[in-house]
């Protein structure tokens, strides 16, 4: 997943590539729910509340849902559309890796400003459930930063790596 669309509250997902016939629905916690019919092309989802986390569901005509698989039988013909984001400003980058991850994720991390930089764990209801790095990030370095993922929190994450006023953030895949 690539960088959250993001002001100091609200950001953006764009599904990149969208399935005619199939309807896309991005809901979070706080009750916020928009379903847009598939083009084709990008569909944009405006407006969500940063750190009340998110999920975006395509459903196909036969009223199959699906988030992060794929849905129907072997024999259908299967399409894929794939969620992206895409910044606003600045360009503030984190990747994650693996991902999906076990016990150890590893944090690379690099920005066009320096400043006081955080990365923060969330669980899919928006609440923290870790800070995994904070500290000073020069402007052009490239980071990295290892987690040791304690048991409790193995489970689908959002991560949020914050420079300054720009933010970006990915989805993790805990295996179990």
């Amino acid at each position: 997943m690539e960088p959250v669309t993001c002001s100091d509250k609200t950001f953006s997902v764009r599904v990149k590539n969208s399935v005619s016939g199939v309807t896309y629905t991005a809901t979070q916690t706080t009750g916020y729910h928009s379903s847009l019919p598939g083009t084709g092309g990008d569909i944009i989802f405006s407006g969500l509340t940063f750190g009340d986390g998110f999920s975006v569901s395509a459903t196909n005509g036969d009223g199959c849902t699906s988030g992060a698989t794929t849905c129907g039988n072997s024999s259908s013909s299967q399409q894929s559309s794939s969620i992206h984001t895409e910044p606003s400003k600045g360009s503030i980058k984190a990747l994650a890796a693996p991902n999906p991850f076990n016990d150890r994720i590893r944090f690379t991390l690099q920005s066009s400003v320096s400043g006081k930089g955080s990365v923060a764990l969330y669980n899919l209801m928006g609440q923290k459930v870790a800070t995994v790095f904070q500290g000073y990030v020069q402007k052009g370095q490239v980071q990295t930063i290892e987690y040791s993922v304690p048991g409790s929190q193995r489970t689908n994450l959002i991560y949020v790596f914050s420079v300054g006023d720009q933010r970006t953030s990915g989805k993790l895949i805990g295996l179990k």
